[in-house]
């Protein structure tokens, strides 16, 4: 019973905190919406060789998906080592356009989820409501 009005305070908590609380989520946007590692500067020295790496590794993931038909799995694995592999190695040049498109899609929290923090929240409220008075009446 305790962990049934315990579960409905947090809940209710929890939304009172994402219908008030933007200064909160501007925060977290602003930890978030920061980029942590730059991929393309650490891997470009490197690129080559993880090409030639992937373009290996497809060859023995093609020859285990032969030879193990069980592992249906594989036959979706290869081709995309074999994608990826061929663009280090013979296509760096699209490999970076393709990157800096990638980089400029990076989703931004603040403004895409400013709505949803105020809806999840009264669904908190709403839910948290509901665990509660259905705590009292079992009692």
């Amino acid at each position: 019973m305790i962990w049934l009005i315990v579960s409905g305070l947090i809940s209710l908590i929890a939304g009172a905190v994402l219908l008030v609380s933007d200064l909160f989520f501007s925060k977290v946007s602003e930890v978030t919406d920061k980029v942590v590692v730059d991929v393309d500067k650490v891997i470009k020295p490197y690129r080559i060789i993880i090409g030639w790496l992937l373009l290996l590794a497809t060859v023995i993931l093609g020859y285990a998906a032969l030879v193990f038909p069980e592992y249906w799995q594989m036959h979706f694995i290869w081709p995309i080592a074999l994608v990826f592999g061929l663009l280090f190695v013979a296509m760096p040049a699209i490999a970076d356009t393709l990157s800096k498109y990638a980089n400029v899609l990076i989703f931004p929290t603040k403004e895409r989820l400013r709505g949803f923090y105020k809806v999840v929240g009264a669904i908190l409220l709403i839910a948290g409501a509901y665990i509660l008075v259905t705590a009292i009446l079992i009692k």
